[in-house]
């Protein structure tokens, strides 16, 4: 078995690709018989020690979870995999939606506010857009977004946010964009009602700009349902139709890293 070319992180041959494989045939293997199944079955010679580092690596990234000395391939990972395949398959392979415009720009086309959560929370956690590991994230946004109706990925997106220097900026103040600020606030710095781009939201990462254009007709709903001033049954209602509705959402990634930090500079 060939792993996922979209590992930004993981080298074809290397350990980490090899434990891959080797828990894909097996379920779940001890430390030591990983050494022992590495160097018999992939001529790997590394040391003990290097193995086990591989290994608590993968278990912090969250691709492997470990019960005693048994170690095995995370199901929550395979979860957030599967829906982004699952993304990929219907839209750049079967639809090929994706331009890319130069080296370094590529445009991406999502159908619903559901697909752009999914491609962003796989974007975090492979670190698509921060692929030298610089572990920093602004965003720019209208309205802070759900952090997922489905509790699995929110805890997924917490172990992200965790790990990161977080800073959050929030076009409007609205009040459900109080209250989602309490979720965001455990993990970084929100500012709240600060001025910038009128038609698109940012996310910057290492050398990576995101920049997100979200039709006039969802900003305005978005607009009418944040305005709420109580949470009602009818409130989920309405936030869940209006996540799965079909509003084509387009995403314009950029690697810029003298952008980026002009921007960062500006924010000091």
């Amino acid at each position: 078995m060939q792993t996922p070319i979209y590992f930004p992180n993981l080298k074809k041959g290397s350990t980490k690709d090899c434990i891959l494989k080797l828990l894909t045939a097996e379920p779940t293997l001890t430390n030591q018989k990983i050494f022992n199944q590495l160097k018999k079955q992939y001529n790997v010679s590394r040391s003990y020690q290097t193995i086990r580092q591989a290994l608590l690596e993968l278990v912090e990234d969250g691709v492997l979870v470990k019960d005693k000395k048994q170690y095995s391939i995370s199901k929550d990972w395979i979860m957030v995999m599967d829906s982004y395949v699952s993304l990929l398959k219907r839209k750049y392979i079967e639809n090929k939606e994706i331009n890319i415009i130069d080296k370094n720009t590529k445009e991406i086309k999502l159908d619903s506010l559901y697909d752009l959560g999914h491609f962003i929370l796989h974007s975090f956690r492979e670190h698509f857009f921060d692929m030298n590991n610089e572990n920093d994230l602004y965003m720019f946004v209208h309205h802070l977004w759900f952090p997922f109706l489905n509790k699995k990925k929110r805890d997924l997106l917490r172990d992200f946010f965790s790990k990161n220097n977080n800073n959050i900026y929030v076009g409007k103040a609205y009040f459900f964009d109080k209250i989602l600020a309490v979720f965001y606030k455990k993990y970084g710095k929100v500012f709240l009602n600060t001025n910038f781009d009128d038609f698109f939201d940012f996310v910057i990462q290492g050398d990576c700009i995101a920049k997100i254009y979200i039709p006039k007709e969802l900003r305005k709903r978005m607009d009418k349902l944040y305005s709420f001033k109580n949470l009602n049954f009818n409130v989920i209602e309405e936030l869940t139709d209006m996540t799965f509705s079909d509003y084509e959402i387009k995403i314009l990634i950029t690697r810029d890293k003298e952008m980026v930090n002009e921007i960062k500079s500006k924010l000091k």
